[in-house]
């Protein structure tokens, strides 16, 4: 695994995770690192922390939708006080777009879930991943709205959302724009 100074700026965004949000962060980037130079793919998933180390859950799921709803269901099932879900995606940035390990990441209560972003290259089946993530913008979180006792209208609702960075899993949609305010 290759880890160097890319060409693509991300804005650097001073994130207010606490050291337990910001550990698991780097686990996950860790994990979909290794498996893109290992296996090629990432299967999307969700790292919660559960007290004695991190929990990392692969999603069912070969459609963004699928993906999603399986990440929603996790995320009510579960309520962990916070999530990471990663995926392979991709950001637009100035200079076009870029493939990148994706992570939304959002504690309990928050109204939107923060997007990172660590862009790669890959030649030759060598993937080269930029030295650091940045923020590539906002997404809708995942927990269920205050109220309510099921996900499935939240499932529904929210198939239409927009992946922000990319999709998971073999499906890609609509880059958003690495222009996030700092």
């Amino acid at each position: 695994m290759n880890t160097t100074p890319g060409t693509t700026n991300l804005p650097h965004v001073e994130l207010s995770f606490t050291e337990t949000m910001r550990a698991a962060v780097e686990h996950a980037f860790a994990e979909a690192q290794a498996a893109l130079t290992s296996a090629h793919e990432i299967r999307p998933f969700v790292t919660f922390n559960n007290g004695g180390g991190y929990e990392v859950v692969a999603l069912a799921g070969t459609t963004v939708d699928e993906v999603y709803a399986a990440a929603r269901e996790l995320v009510a099932r579960r309520a962990p006080d916070f999530y990471v879900l990663t995926y392979d995606g991709f950001i637009e940035t100035p200079a076009g777009v870029q493939d990148a390990v994706t992570c939304e990441v959002a504690p309990a209560g928050a109204a939107r879930a923060q997007v990172l972003a660590l862009p790669y290259t890959v030649a030759d089946a060598v993937y080269t991943f930029r030295g650091t993530y940045g923020s590539a913008g906002t997404a809708d979180q995942l927990y269920p709205a205050a109220g309510s006792s099921d996900d499935a209208g939240a499932a529904e609702e929210d198939a239409d959302a927009d992946c922000s960075t990319g999709a998971p899993a073999a499906e890609k949609g609509a880059p958003a724009s690495a222009d996030a305010t700092a």
